[in-house]
């Protein structure tokens, strides 16, 4: 009975398998043909050859060390720099991703928050503003609060929403972030310089580590965990060591 089963079983994978052979096999003991189309690509092209990572980088400021995981996801970070202009664009547009709760305010003013549906299925929460208004020459100051969800992503883009351009404002090595809402932290002439700098995490699209969240721990280019991200100019998503065919 065993023998039987076997053979049966084997049938199968034979018939299941044949349409595949057909293709591979030419006649009698011919050798079988690479079953990868890659396979005699010499010299693949990457992705990192056709796709400069975007500069913006992930931000964040860590908890003391033993702090409870859930402590932590809802403890809210704030988060400040500045940075100058020339001349203030016709257009303009703010992008902030990462946590899942954003309030951001620019030169002292609530220009935009959002707040990311437990329910859904789509990661990370993406906060779009127009902003033009509201820059003006010389310095400007952004202050963030950031609530749960991943680190934290900002640009400033001179262009109509969903335009890729060079941007005036980035996320990474020289802002600002205290675990502590301070009074006045949001305005313009706060005086952030007893704050910690925060922790640069790498180009928004290259960063294929895990990070620890309180419920997952994922990067930006695993599963859906970028999938919001598309909305964000410039953005790739795909992992630079990959290779295009």
């Amino acid at each position: 009975m065993l023998s039987i089963r076997n053979f049966g079983l084997l049938g199968i994978l034979v018939v299941a398998s044949a349409p595949l052979m057909a293709q591979t096999l030419t006649a009698g003991n011919q050798e079988v043909a690479p079953t990868d189309p890659t396979a005699g690509i010499q010299e693949p092209i990457l992705e990192s050859s056709v796709h400069a990572p975007l500069p913006e980088q992930f931000i964040w400021l860590d908890m003391p060390a033993g702090t409870p995981t859930k402590t932590d996801a809802v403890t809210p970070r704030y988060f400040r720099t500045s940075f100058e202009l020339e001349n203030v664009p016709q257009d303009a547009t703010l992008y902030i991703s990462g946590p899942d709760h954003v309030r951001a305010f620019l030169n002292g003013v609530e220009l935009a928050s959002g707040d990311r549906d437990p329910k859904a299925k789509t990661y990370p929460l993406v906060v779009i503003a127009t902003v033009a208004k509201n820059l003006q020459r010389g310095r400007n100051v952004i202050a963030i609060e950031g609530t749960g969800g991943s680190p934290l992503a900002v640009k400033i883009v001179p262009a109509a929403r969903e335009v890729n351009a060079p941007a005036v404002l980035i996320s990474g090595p020289g802002w600002k972030a205290s675990l502590e809402k301070q009074t006045g932290w949001a305005g313009a002439g706060f005086d952030d310089s007893s704050w910690e700098e925060v922790k640069a995490m790498g180009s928004i699209d290259t960063r294929v580590d895990g990070y620890r969240h309180w419920y997952v721990m994922t990067s930006n280019l695993e599963w859906n965990s970028n999938s919001e991200m598309y909305k964000w100019p410039g953005y790739d998503g795909i992992s630079p060591y990959l290779a295009h065919v």
